[in-house]
């Protein structure tokens, strides 16, 4: 009989996922002895505490990737609301929305993808943390004609 290398035995047991036939035949010896040494020094033990360390590790950082994610499409929810109001209250603003709609719509998408990200959307049930309240500038001057808003509009 060869001289057999248990723990390398025992490792490959535990890290490949191999049954205690496949170790015997790797390793060149009686599927009875490997379960010996299998039950001698615990390596089914082993093999699921060392799945439960890696399934906890995993979870950890799956969990992380998606604060993260959370945290970037916050920002950019953040990014498109500051951008929004900034084009509702700067009339001269470069790159200001074509109508008051489309500058109102960006306000909006902005919360809800904020919202979204912080895990806060309506679906879920949760309440507003505040209210966005639009109040026209100063210089705002609506048309004489009604149009889709025709008043301060509530985003929630």
């Amino acid at each position: 009989m060869s001289n057999i290398d248990w723990q390398a035995a025992r490792t490959k047991y535990i890290t490949s996922g191999c049954t205690l036939e496949e170790i015997s035949q790797d390793f060149g010896c009686d599927p009875s002895t490997v379960r010996l040494h299998s039950a001698m020094d615990r390596w089914v033990d082993a093999r699921e505490e060392a799945q439960q360390k890696a399934n906890k590790i995993t979870t950890e950082k799956a969990a992380e990737d998606f604060a993260e994610i959370n945290l970037r499409h916050a920002e950019y929810g953040q990014y498109l609301q500051h951008q929004a109001l900034a084009s509702l209250l700067d009339k001269e603003r470069p790159v200001a929305p074509k109508t008051f709609s489309e500058a109102l719509s960006a306000l909006r998408d902005g919360v809800r993808i904020e919202r979204l990200a912080l895990g806060m959307d309506e679906d879920k049930g949760s309440k507003t943390a505040c209210e966005v309240v639009y109040v026209p500038p100063t210089w705002y001057k609506p048309p004489s004609e009604p149009t889709e808003v025709d008043e301060p509009t509530k985003v929630a």
